[in-house]
């Protein structure tokens, strides 16, 4: 199989350039690595150009876009490869990451994307208060339709998933009014589809990315906005089944916060909260397209 690398970055060449470094010393011979490039200097160009020079393996494309779900789509225009592996600008992958998302789409010729796990680094656990976005599961499974789980940052699909769902909602997602959720979407819309999603543990990477109290307060509030965003989009284009997470899931966050709060013990669901409503006002500021289930850019 041959593979496309997919990295989407924004001002961190710090972060990219240690990512970079792991991906291509994978151990894998058939593969590109594409990185999209939204900064706003040529500082991130520099840096990739002074680590890994003319690299034929490379390719680094730069764009004046904002936006991840724009970037991811722009990506996947470019990409070359039968499998898109997806990752973000602040992970570390083994040597043998690749090889194993190609040994799991042999082994399970019915999944159409793929989600492994996203594991914490040892250094982040010695932190007081770190906070890490991170994904961890054992069983290998499908998701059930509806369902909505995994993490982008370690997300591979064929190269023919993208034709039948369409792009990712570029409303959705960092870079956003709406923050978050543009994963949840795609493969809420995947599944529409009728594309298979495989939840795969033996495809690890570690995400190098922790966050103090207060960025977690933010990162919260930002899912929240995402999640609420992305379900009422789906309800106003009348898909009535998301009408139970989008009311159960604040539901849910809300008597987490006051078991919490009645057993004092230490509590951060207002941020999220206050999130998801963020997320249900700016929703309806913008108008969706029901045909394609996105969202329509003001103009």
């Amino acid at each position: 199989m041959q593979f496309s690398v997919l990295i989407a970055t924004r001002n961190r060449p710090d972060d990219l350039i240690p990512c970079l470094r792991t991906v291509l010393a994978l151990e894998h011979e058939n593969y590109e690595v594409v990185v999209l490039d939204q900064s706003t200097s040529e500082a991130t160009e520099r840096a990739v150009r002074q680590a890994f020079g003319t690299s034929e393996r490379l390719r680094l494309i730069r764009s004046n876009t904002t936006g991840k779900s724009l970037a991811l789509n722009l990506l996947i225009e470019a990409a070359c490869g039968q499998i898109l592996a997806f990752t973000d600008d602040d992970t570390e992958v083994p040597s043998d990451w690749l090889t194993r998302i190609e040994a799991a789409f042999c082994a399970n010729p019915e999944a159409d994307i793929l989600f492994g796990q996203v594991f914490v680094p040892e250094e982040a656990t010695q932190i007081p208060g770190a906070h890490v976005p991170s994904l961890f599961f054992k069983e290998k499974r499908y998701l059930k339709p509806g369902e909505i789980a995994g993490m982008g940052a370690n997300m591979a699909m064929r190269r023919e998933v993208p034709a039948r769902v369409g792009r990712f909602d570029t409303l959705l997602g960092p870079g956003t009014d709406l923050y978050a959720a543009e994963e949840g979407d795609f493969i809420y819309r995947a599944q529409a589809a009728g594309a298979r999603i495989l939840m795969e543990p033996s495809v690890t990477l570690i995400h190098r990315a922790w966050r103090g109290l207060e960025e977690w307060n933010h990162v919260l509030y930002c899912y929240g906005t995402g999640d609420a965003a992305f379900a009422l989009k789906h309800v106003r284009c009348r898909d009535w089944r998301m009408l139970r997470p989008l009311i159960g899931r604040a539901g849910y966050i809300f008597a987490r916060l006051c078991y919490r709060l009645l057993c004092r013990h230490p509590h951060q669901e207002e941020h999220y909260l206050r999130g998801y409503w963020n997320g249900v006002r700016l929703s309806l500021r913008y108008a969706v397209d029901p045909r394609t289930r996105l969202y329509v850019q003001a103009r």
